[in-house]
């Protein structure tokens, strides 16, 4: 089945008034100019990825707006990553910092988490991480990764079997950055 042909039946259904819809046409603008047009099935999730052109961004600031198009439910934005990357000429040696090796700031979720949570983080460059979990008494209970992880996204997953539910605190370390997160498992 074509796009097309999946769509046709639908536009029919709405121009005849109808608004018993399974998807969802979603349109997403920075700055008011449209960069990308998703078709979304009702109860899935999807990944959009656009480049922002720099006329865009050069003051800034950037407006970034999802724009239901057609009748339907609502979609989500269950979140958002903007990360600038350098086009260089090719040469000259390493372009980045060691004491900057991050473009993407760790995240974690879902927070409160059941059987398993992701940490998620953006590395500039090959980098030694560390990730601990400590109980609220400040005892290490887990060592999540301690070694070291390759250049770009990185997903790490946190499966804490034989722990407690309760509140732990999981530490990132990845060059000089280091981050705490308040975490909370429940069994």
């Amino acid at each position: 089945i074509e796009f097309g042909d999946y769509l046709r039946p639908k536009l029919r259904d709405i121009e005849r008034g109808g608004k018993d819809c399974d998807f969802i046409l979603q349109l997403l603008t920075v700055d008011w100019v449209p960069l990308d047009l998703s078709f979304i099935p009702t109860g899935r999730v999807i990944k959009v990825n656009v480049e922002v052109p720099r006329r865009l961004y050069r003051d800034g600031r950037v407006r970034i707006d999802l724009w239901r198009v057609l009748f339907g439910p609502f979609a989500t934005c269950a979140g958002l990553e903007v990360y600038e990357s350098t086009r260089g000429s090719g040469g000259g040696g390493p372009q980045t910092s060691a004491e900057a090796p991050l473009f993407l700031m760790p995240t974690f979720y879902p927070n409160p988490f059941f059987k398993q949570g992701i940490l998620r983080f953006g590395l500039t460059e090959k980098t030694e991480v560390r990730i601990f979990l400590y109980d609220v008494l400040g005892r290490r209970v887990v060592t999540v990764w301690d070694g070291e992880r390759e250049k770009g996204i990185n997903e790490i997953k946190i499966e804490p079997e034989g722990l407690s539910s309760g509140i732990y605190f999981l530490r990132f370390e990845a060059g000089r950055i280091k981050k705490s997160y308040k975490v909370v498992f429940l069994r």
